[in-house]
């Protein structure tokens, strides 16, 4: 028996865009109906408003850059790690990036791909839905267009040291470099006035 090879089609529709949805948790006593779930996001991000909110007040320092869809970039407040998230009654430990963030713009918990891979996200996007199958197998979250007054352009990418940083310490290696070649020059003009 023989099989015929499979058709590849030689045109695919488009779609709507997706790509972030909303989803109910709890950050320890403060449930949130509406934390926003990015898959372009490759950190975890929280607002230093709901840090203060949650009464947290020791987080690791956090010198890499995070870059954002619209080209700009900022430092993080510092990092908060293994902080316990629950969805339902299922509690996931998370990395949050803190980050001072417009408090009119409403987006206090970002949940990126760390989050993503922990819960075991498997993302439908021709049926609209995602399912968290490491939470629960048979509950799915629906993917639709953000109903929140919120502006948001996704992308979130966490890169090496801040350019703060970097710049420092180029300043830092400038100026001992300037001071070695003082040292030297001077070096060198005493030798010369002792021929």
């Amino acid at each position: 028996m023989q099989l015929d090879p499979p058709v590849t089609p030689k045109s695919l529709p488009k779609l709507e865009t997706q790509g972030k949805f909303t989803l109910s948790c709890s950050l320890g006593k403060f449930t949130l109906d509406d934390a926003l779930v990015d898959f372009g996001a490759s950190v975890n991000v929280i607002s230093m408003e709901m840090v203060k909110t949650l009464g947290i007040e020791n987080m690791e320092p956090n010198t890499s850059l995070l870059m954002f869809g619209d080209s700009s970039s900022t430092t993080p407040i510092g990092l908060i790690k293994d902080f316990p998230l629950k969805i339902g009654a299922c509690t996931i430990p998370i990395d949050l990036t803190v980050l001072k963030m417009a408090t009119v713009k409403r987006v206090l918990l970002i949940l990126g791909t760390p989050f993503l891979t922990i819960v075991g996200a498997c993302i439908d996007f021709a049926n609209k839905k995602v399912t968290l199958l490491n939470v629960n197998k048979v509950v799915s979250y629906p993917i639709k267009s953000l109903m929140m007054n919120v502006e948001y352009w996704g992308t979130i990418t966490c890169g090496g040291p801040s350019i703060e940083k970097i710049k420092d310490e180029v300043e830092k290696k400038v100026l001992m470099e300037s001071l070695l070649k003082r040292c030297v020059m001077s070096t060198w003009k005493v030798l010369q006035r002792r021929r």
